[in-house]
């Protein structure tokens, strides 16, 4: 996982990568997010998936499910 911010940490951007064909999800928890601030995450490939706190996506990541198409997966992440 390779995850990169703003300077004011409002957006993030994170780069996962699936490549074992027998894993249908993988989880990916962000570091360094403001715990009480409320992240609106989107995946490039889907769309919006959602929205929590910087404290649950910390604490429970994210669940990208596997894609047909690539391995790589982009979320990004925009403080509300």
């Amino acid at each position: 996982m390779l995850q990169e911010s703003k300077s004011d940490g409002q957006q993030l951007l994170v780069c996962a990568f699936q490549t074992d064909a027998g894993v249908q999800t993988i989880n990916v928890r962000p570091t360094g997010l403001a715990a009480a601030t409320t992240y609106e995450v989107r995946s490039v490939d889907t769309g919006l998936l959602g929205t929590a706190t910087g404290s649950d996506l910390m604490a429970y990541g994210i669940d990208v499910a596997q894609s047909p198409n690539s391995a790589a997966h982009i979320l990004l992440l925009k403080a509300k």
